[in-house]
């Protein structure tokens, strides 16, 4: 997932599930696939963060 900084105003997210701030298709998703998903994008998140710190 790529987060943008400057989000267009139709780029937002409007069910309120992206990690972002943008729409990135996650309102399609079922409880269960968003939950694998968000945890994934945190995971790697959190590896960006060790890598840079390191």
């Amino acid at each position: 997932m790529q987060v943008k900084e400057n989000i267009k105003e139709s780029d937002r997210c409007n069910c309120g599930r992206s990690p972002t701030g943008e729409c990135i298709g996650c309102y399609f998703l079922t409880g269960a696939e968003f939950e694998t998903r968000l945890a994934d994008y945190l995971a790697e998140q959190q590896d960006k963060n060790q890598a840079v710190g390191t």
